[in-house]
């Protein structure tokens, strides 16, 4: 049975990440005049995107997908405080990342944001702190003494992405023509993605190979 939600979880997980790199990368060449390095993934799902449809239905599948990992997660390594925060993060980073920008999408239509727009912006923060804490958390439950390389790249993964973070903070913050930064927040924001996303495979890769009589903490 735990076979089984391993193999499971590694092809939520597979699925969630390379198909929301492929995903959004195409739905990017429907809109015209969008610009994957400087345009921000917030305007495809835009009121005014022509594309904000199906966006908003991707964000949405792709939110579920990593709302049912964290769930395998805590099905997996059922005892444990660790394991289940592990469980909850992930979950709280699919719904806020995912479900919540597709059903909360951002209005550029005025300069003032409406309630959605509020929602998604306060929502995709809490799926984005989610994924910070993430990897610190992991930790305590594969421990540096069994999975070292993984108990690494967790540090190396986090502050990558909390310079990619702070890179695209600065972007959205100074967002002028003449300014480097703000030229090329899409690639900041994607650069985000594509780290997480391959500690999130990772991590996948060892769940699927683990063996019950495999230690972890918990």
């Amino acid at each position: 049975m735990n076979n089984n939600l391993r193999k499971t979880a590694f092809a939520v997980c597979l699925i969630a990440c390379m198909g929301d790199i492929a995903i959004t990368s195409i739905i990017g060449f429907f809109y015209p005049g969008y610009s994957h390095l400087r345009n921000t993934l917030s305007q495809l799902g835009a009121s005014i995107s022509p594309v904000a449809t199906v966006m908003s239905i991707w964000w949405v599948v792709v939110g579920s997908l990593f709302v049912l990992f964290g769930y395998l997660i805590g099905k997996i390594y059922p005892v444990g405080m660790y394991s289940r925060f592990a469980s909850w993060l992930m979950i709280a980073y699919g719904i806020g990342e995912g479900i919540c920008s597709g059903l909360f999408p951002v209005d550029y239509s005025s300069n003032d944001f409406d309630l959605a727009s509020e929602l998604h912006i306060v929502l995709s923060g809490v799926g984005v702190l989610a994924l910070l804490i993430m990897p610190f958390v992991f930790q305590r439950i594969f421990s540096k003494q069994l999975y070292p390389r993984f108990f690494t790249l967790s540090y190396v993964v986090f502050f990558t992405g909390l310079l990619f973070m702070i890179l695209f903070s600065v972007a959205k913050m100074y967002d002028v023509n003449d300014n480097f930064f703000a030229q090329y927040k899409g690639l900041w924001q994607r650069l985000i993605s594509i780290n997480f996303y391959f500690y999130f495979l990772v991590l996948a890769l060892i769940i699927l190979r683990q063996r019950d009589n495999i230690e972890v903490t918990i």
